[in-house]
């Protein structure tokens, strides 16, 4: 998740639970609101509370979703001997995507990857083979070339690559 998709996130759910905690404190009945409340039946105090509960939820899935949510990045940045190079996530896309096309017998080839500063690149592909034989075979080998072709070729660390092959029948 990008760093702004989680700031974005956090400070909605904070807001989320705000909002609950004011709705929960309007409808609850205090003193000052008791007289207030006196004229709605207790089915629609609990009913507030139970929605105020649901938002409260939500808002703590949200906030857990923003702070424990791994960071990904569109540039991944390697240093060097001489300085860094910073690499893209479309180039890398496009260079396993090259690399399955040429080393293999499949006609579209599908690559997501995405980039962690720390654990590297994820990649998952998703190819149409030609034929529909051995595909088992076929999934080993496009993932044996997508960890050579970002490891080697492009010098980015390959830490997962999940294959998926879509039988031709």
């Amino acid at each position: 998740m990008r760093p702004l998709t989680k700031i974005g996130l956090g400070l909605m759910a904070l807001l989320l639970l705000i909002a609950a905690g004011l709705v929960a404190a309007y409808w609850w009945p205090l003193l000052p609101l008791q007289t207030v409340m006196q004229h709605y039946p207790l089915a629609t105090r609990f009913i507030m509370l139970g929605l105020a509960a649901i938002v409260a939820l939500i808002g703590v899935i949200f906030l857990l979703v923003a702070l424990l949510r791994r960071t990904t990045h569109r540039q991944l940045i390697l240093p060097q001997k001489r300085g860094q190079v910073s690499v893209s996530q479309q180039a890398v896309e496009n260079a396993v995507t090259r690399a399955v096309k040429q080393q293999h017998d499949v006609r579209a080839v599908d690559v997501q990857v995405a980039l962690n500063q720390r654990d590297g690149a994820r990649a998952k592909i998703t190819a149409d083979p030609r034929s529909p034989t051995d595909l088992v075979a076929l999934a080993k080998a496009i993932e044996a070339t997508a960890k050579q072709q970002l490891t080697n070729v492009l010098g980015v660390p390959a830490k997962h690559v999940k294959v998926s092959l879509k039988p031709a029948t």
